[in-house]
């Protein structure tokens, strides 16, 4: 082998390691591209989790949506107006009791269904103007009127007669509107002895309206056709008035809480003496103090009646014990019988309960003064308030009730 092949063949072996050293940098990079392609999206989601300030993980989607995007197929136009040439309201003459806004203020509202629109159209707030009002005494504007459902909802100022007119798109529309003071009662409730009647004074708008008085208990008291309550004997009576308006109807009432005049007497004497004392067991028995069951024992003894004791006022514990073994229990405080008118003025309620060593657990006695009425339920149903001489108590059915 000459010198010079020996060199060429030096200088192949050379170009083939060169070859073989691009190719093995060539082969690494192509790794490194392809690694790089497989990791971006993990890198890019990777980004996304971080860590809060409150050292809370959370994970954020960054998917994007192409708002560009449009369908040339798509021929919908949301912007077709409604066509109201035939558009009606159902009722155009109503009658609505007006409710007490503030100071001496009344508002009216309601609804008429709108018709004649075409199917699957709904009219729209905005296609509401030109809002009046015939009367100016009855206050109707651009916030009077809206619209749900084809259905046109009304709220006004006033009392009184008026023609509501406005324009819906392009066709003209009014309603006569009579809006009515709701009657109502001087007195939410009266006390009666037996024998004595009083008469109901109504205070309201009574044109057009068909009254009917009702005794929800005639055999306590009964009323007649002008008003004219008699009491008969003790209990609790709930006088419902029914105003007929034609379109509408509204209860009205009171409640007559009969009872003999020494029971009256009884409650009235608590009443005003709690108002004007103090309240100290320590001192319960000297002029001017006061505490649960000295008020109770004193004003009964007002009225000559001695409950347990002639000269000192007993607990709240002895005393209903003493009234359960006389047979002078009534029943439980609960609900259902405060709310039927079981309980009479001048009945006791005994809490229960305490871990005292006393009978039944008892720590406190407050008298029954009787019945006010709340309101009406939609059916007609009397909802009651209760009276007590000194603090005001619910109903609890851990609690009895006695009668002297």
């Amino acid at each position: 082998m000459t010198s010079s092949s020996v060199f060429l063949d030096k200088q192949m072996i050379c170009k083939r390691k060169d070859f073989k050293m691009k190719k093995r940098i060539f082969s690494v990079i192509m790794a490194m591209v392809f690694s790089a392609t497989l990791l971006m999206p993990v890198a890019a989601r990777a980004d996304d989790y971080y860590e809060d300030s409150e050292g809370d993980y959370d994970y954020s989607d960054d998917y994007s949506i192409d708002d560009d995007y449009s369908d040339d197929n798509d021929d919908y136009d949301e912007d077709v107006p409604v066509d109201y040439s035939n558009a009606a309201l159902k009722d155009t003459d109503l009658t609505v009791l007006a409710s007490k806004d503030w100071g001496d203020s009344y508002t009216a509202s309601g609804q008429i269904e709108i018709t004649g629109l075409p199917e699957g159209s709904y009219a729209d707030d905005e296609d509401i103007s030109n809002i009046t009002s015939q009367n100016p005494n009855i206050k109707a504007d651009s916030y009077s009127l809206s619209i749900s459902e084809n259905v046109l909802e009304f709220e006004v100022e006033g009392t009184g007669s008026t023609t509501i007119s406005f324009m819906l798109g392009t066709k003209q529309l009014s309603f006569h509107l009579r809006i009515l003071v709701p009657l109502s009662m001087k007195s939410n409730s009266y006390v009666l002895t037996r024998g004595h009647k009083v008469k109901l004074k109504l205070s309201g708008d009574k044109s057009g309206v068909k009254l009917k008085y009702q005794s929800l208990k005639p055999s306590v008291a009964s009323v007649n056709s002008r008003g004219q309550v008699k009491a008969k004997k003790p209990g609790t009576a709930v006088i419902r008035i029914t105003a007929d308006y034609g379109e509408t109807k509204d209860y009205i009432g009171t409640v007559i809480n009969v009872t003999t005049s020494k029971k009256s007497a009884v409650f009235r004497w608590a009443r005003s003496y709690a108002a004007k004392s103090k309240y100290s067991q320590a001192k319960r028995m000297q002029k001017g103090y006061y505490d649960c069951s000295s008020l109770v024992w004193r004003a009964y003894k007002s009225r000559g009646i001695s409950l347990l004791n002639k000269n000192y006022a007993p607990t709240a514990a002895d005393l209903a014990k003493y009234l359960v073994g006389k047979g002078r229990k009534v029943g439980n405080a609960s609900l259902s019988n405060f709310d039927s008118g079981k309980f009479q003025i001048g009945d006791l309620m005994f809490e229960t309960g305490a871990k005292n060593g006393r009978y039944d657990g008892i720590y406190h006695v407050e008298m029954f003064g009787g019945y006010a009425l709340n309101d009406f339920d939609e059916s007609g149903k009397p909802e009651l308030s209760y009276n007590f001489a000194n603090l005001q108590y619910y109903p609890n059915s851990a609690n009895i009730i006695c009668r002297p």
